[in-house]
């Protein structure tokens, strides 16, 4: 153990206090969050990392009191932190959240290689869909930690609160496709697909569903699994302009369809001039095949519509680089970095 700190505390209070004091600790300590201890203690390393090893006594006194004293040994900031270290990928969306209207997504790009999350293989298997609900209200609020979790790449954290959302609401659709959209962010991809197929199986006429589990199968270069869910997902929502400049890109990058990829890019914008995908990944297209002057209107107008959107300013930067306007192109690739883009 580096840097070992030490922490005693006795707490006198009635047994359920106490109880309820315990059961706290116990279900912060599980989702590997920081112990609540404040003054005068090392609070940084608290902040960094949860306890090793934890030590309680209890004592029972005449009447309804009781005594409990926790010691707790932990490392110092350089040790155990469930943070994400340098390097790391974090994911785009890491809790899944839909593309909405618009948004840049490009495709497939995202997630770690296999294994290299840091998760430990589930010791418990989930429960089935067919399983009864616990507590929606349960299940929502573990929900919203998981998300905020793995928003602040706290990946243990995350993946305990998704696993306790699903325990108590195992047929909620969109808790295993966030949960799987947060496995595949983190390079789980084979138990990302488990999830999504649970949730594909829950709710198996969501077109946008289907994109989720195709750009898995994307990361994983299995076109053809790929091709199959985008063409369901077109099959349900044949005007959808996300669903067209998402597979737009796949057609062209991963099938080397160029002139379905432009149909497709060019059916979303008939149908919404305004989306920012749409004219993001016609730009790209078109700069690679040397239209230049054609991409270069496409790129501005999906800075104008997604200027809050860090893949928009990275694949700008990349252009404005290939044109040789590097001052520029800095200036859009550090916007990207403010925004989250890496």
């Amino acid at each position: 153990m580096s840097d070992e700190t030490r922490y005693d505390t006795e707490r006198v209070a009635d047994r359920n206090a106490v109880a309820n004091y315990l059961h706290g600790l116990a279900e912060r300590v599980g989702a590997g969050e920081p112990l609540p201890f404040g003054e005068g203690q090392d609070s940084d390393a608290l902040a960094a990392t949860s306890p090793v090893e934890v030590s309680v006594r209890c004592r029972a006194r005449d009447g309804d009191g009781a005594t409990v004293r926790l010691q707790l040994s932990w490392d110092g900031p350089g040790g155990g932190s469930d943070g994400a270290a340098d390097g790391e990928t974090r994911s785009e969306s890491p809790a899944g959240e839909g593309s909405g209207r618009g948004t840049a997504r490009r495709g497939a790009a995202g997630g770690n290689t296999p294994g290299e999350s840091g998760l430990a293989p589930p010791d418990e298997e989930l429960p089935d869909p067919s399983a009864g609900t616990t507590s929606e209200t349960r299940a929502a609020n573990e929900l919203e930690r998981a998300v905020s979790f793995a928003t602040k790449g706290k990946r243990t954290a995350a993946d305990s609160r998704f696993r306790r959302a699903i325990e108590a609401d195992p047929a909620d659709p969109e808790i295993r496709r966030k949960y799987a959209s947060f496995l595949r962010g983190i390079g789980e991809r084979e138990r990302a697909l488990a999830q999504f197929d649970h949730a594909r199986s829950l709710d198996p006429e969501n077109a946008s569903l289907r994109v989720d589990i195709a750009n898995c199968h994307w990361s994983g270069d299995d076109a053809d699994a790929a091709a199959e869910q985008f063409e369901r997902a077109l099959d349900l929502s044949p005007e959808d302009p996300d669903i067209l400049a998402t597979y737009g890109r796949f057609q062209w990058e991963q099938l080397s369809d160029v002139e379905g990829a432009v149909e497709s890019f060019r059916t979303a914008l008939d149908i919404d001039g305004d989306h920012a995908l749409a004219h993001l990944n016609y730009a790209v297209l078109l700069r690679q095949g040397g239209r230049m002057e054609r991409a270069e209107k496409h790129y501005e107008r999906a800075i104008d519509l997604g200027e809050g959107d860090a893949t928009v300013h990275s694949e700008y930067g990349d252009y404005l680089w290939a044109t040789g306007d590097v001052e520029e192109a800095a200036r859009h690739y550090a916007t990207a970095r403010e925004l989250g883009g890496g």
